[in-house]
């Protein structure tokens, strides 16, 4: 596995005897935490359920109740306060011969009930040379590896049903024209995000880092109070993304408000 050699060798280096329990991956969207995952799978062999979207107290009880050895798979990013509650218990009390990885990209969200709980490793980051080996076509290599930081988000990206060629444009649009449009115009932009889980639209991040790159690829050319509002405003959206709390259509709004109304106080000369 390219980039994390070094959990590999921890993984070859524990068997079924030795492992821990309970194993957190840490690390970004991408990074690789679920095909490790598997690979202990395999290196055990135990097979692997992920039980992330049925997190009860019915699903915890019935795998008490029938404790077969498994791997038990759970994602914490979209786990609430109280569905990490409930698998308190199954992570305080495993069941014998089983194993439960946990992933999560995002620390920050987990209950410090259950990461102390854990053995945790985080994946490292992974250098441009290694994303490079991922990349199909050199003609977006510049861009990818300016917007993506896992093999998993390139990868993704280039496998999408959405046009890397429209994706740009679609950026380019909103960092040089938004405030030209009318606002309810600036919020059809919406129209064309992932926020539902529609995987013909695009991700919102990689919406918000594209917009990030083409600001500064045109530091130079465009008016510098601009690039400066647009990027701020960008960044300040993308990291409320990590929180999994928040409504993403309210937060998109929020976003395209913001920075129309802030590129429109610019234009009258307010800054």
């Amino acid at each position: 596995m390219i980039g994390q050699t070094d959990i590999v060798s921890w993984i070859y280096a524990h068997n079924i005897d030795n492992s821990p329990k309970i194993t957190m991956f840490l690390g970004e969207t991408g990074s690789g935490k679920h095909e490790l995952s598997k690979l202990i799978s395999e290196h055990l062999k135990l097979d692997i359920i992920d039980i992330s979207e049925n997190i009860n107290s019915d699903t915890i009880n019935e795998i008490y109740s029938n404790p077969i050895p498994k791997i038990y798979l759970i994602n914490l990013d979209n786990l609430n306060e109280k569905q990490q509650n409930t698998i308190l218990k199954f992570i305080e009390e495993p069941i014998d011969s089983s194993f439960v990885i946990l992933v999560s990209s995002n620390a920050n969200m987990i209950l410090e009930t259950i990461e102390n709980r854990c053995y945790k490793i985080k994946l490292k980051a992974y250098s441009k040379d290694e994303l490079s080996q991922f990349i199909k076509d050199n003609k977006y290599k510049d861009f990818l590896l300016n917007i993506c930081i896992t093999p998993g988000q390139i990868i993704s990206l280039q496998d999408s049903n959405c046009n890397l060629n429209d994706l740009y444009s679609l950026c380019n649009k909103v960092v040089n024209d938004i405030d030209k449009a009318t606002l309810s115009n600036a919020l059809s932009i919406i129209n064309n995000l992932n926020i539902t889980n529609v995987y013909d639209k695009y991700d919102l991040k990689t919406f918000m880092k594209t917009i990030e790159y083409i600001v500064m690829q045109n530091i130079d050319k465009l008016n510098f109070n601009l690039l400066f509002i647009t990027y701020n405003i960008t960044e300040k959206y993308l990291n409320r993304l990590n929180d999994n709390r928040l409504n993403t259509t309210s937060l998109m709004t929020n976003y395209i408000i913001e920075l129309w109304e802030e590129r429109q106080k610019l234009n009258r000369g307010k800054y």
